[in-house]
């Protein structure tokens, strides 16, 4: 049986894959493609929110680690307009965080926070590849 499957089996179906929606541009990302993804709620099993990957944004600042587990941060595309990403549990995902001015690819669900009037989008990364520096 071992033979069997090693003859079926390669090194990049060891490999772990994140399956994403679509590729989204940080140009892209805004209020108004938020509005539009709360018309296919509600969410849940049998609807699971769309997963996006976004490629080639910006560390801006020191990412923060809260609660020892969770990594928060601040991230920009070319356009330098900022936006909050917040890994839950990612820290125990990483062996160290990224550095500011660090280009990632992101993959995440995007949510939109209401506050006071105010709606701010977040990341909610699911995974990160890390890139070069600027």
């Amino acid at each position: 049986m071992n033979e069997g499957a090693a003859s079926c089996v390669t090194d990049q179906d060891w490999t772990p894959a994140l399956s994403t929606d679509a590729e989204v541009s940080a140009r892209a990302l805004g209020v108004r493609l938020s509005q539009e993804l709360s018309s296919l709620e509600p969410v849940g099993a049998g609807n699971p929110r769309p997963l996006f990957v976004t490629r080639g944004l910006r560390v801006l600042s020191e990412p923060q680690i809260i609660k020892e587990q969770h990594l928060k941060l601040r991230v920009a595309g070319d356009d330098n307009r900022p936006f909050e990403a917040i890994w839950w549990r990612g820290v125990e995902e990483m062996e160290q965080p990224p550095a500011v001015n660090q280009r990632l690819d992101l993959a995440y669900e995007l949510e939109a926070n209401r506050w006071n009037g105010d709606i701010k989008l977040q990341l909610n990364v699911k995974d990160l590849k890390s890139g070069s520096t600027v």
